[in-house]
């Protein structure tokens, strides 16, 4: 009977962590970037890239109560569908050939992979979150069936970074870690970056997530494991 206790406790727990109501928002990238197709190694230390056609990207994003996972494809549509534990591990497989980001609410905690140079290993880089400075407009736009803000955030003279927000969602989240607005970014546009990304599609669901399981340092000690 203890040992039936047990498990349920355990069930719940992990199920409460990790399997959470959240939703999979999909970015399109409005401004087409070139895909790499070719690496090639001459002399052992010089790398000359080839770089393919332009091509639309898009940014997915999934997060629950828990965490944020922030990634790229060259696909609109979702590559996580169902809430099951071999999703989760399919999509670290996927992670392993795109850049991603992570972040866990409970720590405040933002993460990006990186690879090694001399050793083909992967490790979390540890990132100090942005908030931004965000001035609502005045007018409010309906999008996707939310009502959403427009408004827009000045880093510095010069550098204006303009976005359509939606308050219904408590979390602060948006495509490739532009993050920290007071709302879930639909629209967002950064001149100076040459950014650009749309809101293409929004599906709540329950999601089992987790963040792999790799070293965490900082980008000042991942440097100097690992020189230029």
């Amino acid at each position: 009977m203890k040992r039936i206790i047990l498990f349920c406790l355990s069930f719940f727990y992990s199920n409460f962590i990790f399997s959470q109501n959240g939703y999979y928002v999909i970015y399109k990238n409005e401004i087409p970037t070139p895909v790499w197709v070719r690496y090639e190694l001459r002399n052992g230390t010089n790398v000359e890239i080839e770089k393919g056609p332009l091509k639309n990207h898009y940014n997915h994003i999934i997060f629950n109560d828990s965490i944020n996972i922030s990634f790229w494809s060259l696909e609109e549509k979702p590559i996580f569908t169902r809430t099951h534990p071999e999703d989760t591990l399919n999509l670290e497989k996927t992670f392993l050939k795109t850049k991603c980001f992570y972040f866990e609410k409970n720590s405040n905690t933002y993460w990006y992979r990186a690879r090694a140079k001399e050793e083909d290993k992967f490790f979390l880089i540890k990132k100090t979150p942005t908030v931004y400075n965000f001035i609502l407009e005045t007018d409010s736009v309906l999008k996707a069936g939310f009502v959403c803000e427009k408004g827009y955030a000045v880093n510095t003279p010069g550098d204006t970074v303009f976005a359509v927000i939606s308050k219904d969602f408590k979390d602060p989240y948006g495509p490739s870690m532009y993050d920290g607005f007071p709302g879930l970014v639909f629209d967002i546009i950064h001149a100076r970056n040459e950014v650009s990304y749309t809101l293409m599609s929004i599906t709540g669901g329950n999601f089992i997530l987790r963040i792999p399981d790799l070293p965490r340092m900082t980008l000042e000690e991942f440097n100097n494991k690992n020189p230029k």
